[in-house]
């Protein structure tokens, strides 16, 4: 009961990283290209848009895990000062809405600018989510809790795989919203049920504790200035 909590939408989210990552791998068609008109632009991304394979290759490359690859030497930087939880959903929304401006995309750089932002919000997902689980799970279902977080990556790339039935269903830009959809989603149920950040929690426990020590503090030098008034009005008086 104690894992769930904490692993639930963590493995929501990363299970959304995944799915939006990976996508556009189903989301292609340079098989069938110039084939079945309308239907072929509306099913395939590089058919409506109009790119080549070496763009492609870009978007599946480069473009995405240049930007993660750095970002990722960061990220655990970030996740050892700030609010994890707050990293965690704040990059689940960055990538989302880059799902969302990709379905809404109308040439190639629109496309590759949102890649790019995508592999940007990415790189957070790991090094915030495992030592979450690290700080919030108890020792003895520390394993199960981490193998639980790690199946998202198969999760998500199952996901990624099943995209090809929405795709010939709704769309490669309907995909891309419920990609997208689903990783608001994601995100919103981190915000209520994801517990907080233990090192915050500390953080605001050391700053209450400094304040009120300050007050004592205040408050001592303040009687010791009434009652050294008050001697001296006596010593006045006398």
């Amino acid at each position: 009961v104690t894992v769930l909590p904490v692993v639930l939408p963590l493995l929501l989210v990363y299970i959304s990283n995944q799915w939006s990552r990976s996508s556009l791998y189903y989301l292609v068609d340079f098989k069938n290209v110039g084939a079945d008109g309308l239907n072929a632009a509306f099913t395939a991304m590089n058919q409506d848009i109009g790119f080549s394979e070496a763009q492609y290759g870009a978007l599946a490359s480069v473009a995405f895990t240049a930007l993660f690859a750095i970002t990722s030497l960061f990220a655990g930087g970030l996740a050892d000062r700030y609010d994890r939880k707050l990293l965690t959903i704040g990059s689940a929304c960055i990538w989302s809405l880059a799902t969302f401006a990709t379905a809404i995309s109308t040439d190639y750089e629109q496309v590759l600018a949102a890649r790019v932002l995508m592999g940007l919000a990415c790189a957070f997902t790991t090094s915030s989510g495992y030592t979450l689980i690290r700080d919030l799970v108890p020792k003895e279902r520390a394993s199960l809790a981490n193998s639980m977080y790690g199946s998202g990556v198969y999760l998500g790339g199952g996901l990624s795989s099943l995209s090809i039935l929405l795709d010939n269903n709704i769309g490669w830009r309907g995909t891309c919203d419920v990609i997208a959809a689903y990783g608001l989603f994601a995100a919103a149920l981190s915000i209520f049920i994801l517990k907080k950040d233990p090192k915050m929690i500390e953080a605001s426990d050391v700053v209450i504790d400094v304040n009120v020590k300050s007050d004592s503090t205040k408050m001592m030098q303040t009687n010791v200035e009434i009652e050294e008034e008050e001697e001296k009005k006596s010593a006045f008086s006398d």
